[in-house]
């Protein structure tokens, strides 16, 4: 009897500790790791705003399956060309075919295998809400972008373009009125130079 009053009070208070951890747990404030590494100090999480639906939505927001890169993503994770997209996006595969003349984008494995430049692309890639009809003219720089969107799944009712698989979304910087540039450089050992 002693073991089965015992056996119970310990059920009973394994239950509280789980369930009092998960209520802290959300009560906690959300924060983020500064990127840079140094410092130590926390910050609290950003609101990433995009435009997948046709109006500027918060990420969180959006009920379609959508992975958002900003500028300083773009920067950081020094993507220069539309296939270095596919390294940082889950379900997304892109390659260069025939001599790195033609991109084929997938998004959760449905693309195009016929390559052909008058084929239309199961995934559909617009460069400022402007559809990219050949897969010849996905050969492009990532430069002077505000952010780029991957939308999975279809998106045929939103961008009227009946793309089975998804989207992919380039949003150019928009102009200031103020003088800007940017260089790089790269300087390393065994004669590494890069501007």
């Amino acid at each position: 009897m002693k073991l089965k009053q015992f056996a119970s009070l310990a059920l009973v208070l394994s239950a509280g500790a789980v369930l009092g951890g998960q209520s802290f747990a959300q009560g906690q404030p959300q924060t983020l790791q500064n990127r840079g590494g140094g410092g130590g100090g926390d910050g609290v999480l950003e609101e990433i705003v995009v435009t997948a639906q046709k109006r500027e939505q918060a990420i969180d927001e959006v009920g379609i399956a959508i992975t958002a890169f900003t500028e300083d993503d773009v920067r950081e994770l020094q993507f220069d060309q539309i296939v270095d997209l596919a390294a940082q996006t889950p379900n997304v595969n892109i390659n260069n075919t025939f001599q790195n003349t033609l991109s084929n984008v997938s998004i959760r494995g449905i693309g195009l295998n016929d390559y052909a430049t008058n084929n239309n692309p199961a995934a559909a890639v617009y460069v400022d809400d402007v559809y990219i009809v050949s897969m010849s003219m996905l050969n492009f720089q990532l430069f002077d972008l505000e952010r780029i969107e991957v939308l999975k799944g279809p998106q045929g009712t939103l961008y009227g373009k009946n793309s089975t698989a998804g989207a992919v979304n380039f949003v150019s910087a928009k102009p200031t009125g103020e003088w800007e540039g940017r260089l790089s450089l790269d300087v390393g050992d065994f004669d590494l130079f890069a501007a």
